[in-house]
């Protein structure tokens, strides 16, 4: 909860008196879902990623409307 409030690791760490700054990370950093979504999206936007849009149809179903016209 800290660190989805904007308390630094280093800032935590230091509150729970680990040694090590590895130690808080592996054992309490959870990436919640909030976060999730944004880090997605923070990828999607750097890449440019935009939505897949229909693929035309077919030439075969063209050409099957063709031959029955």
């Amino acid at each position: 909860m800290l660190l989805a409030n904007g308390v630094s690791l280093k800032g935590i760490q230091a509150w729970l008196g680990h040694s090590h700054y590895s130690m808080t990370a592996n054992i309490y950093v959870h990436l919640e879902y909030n976060s999730k979504l944004s880090s997605a999206q923070v990828m999607s936007n750097t890449l440019q990623i935009t939505t897949i849009q229909k693929a035309p149809e077919s030439p075969q179903k063209e050409t099957q409307e063709l031959v029955h016209c």
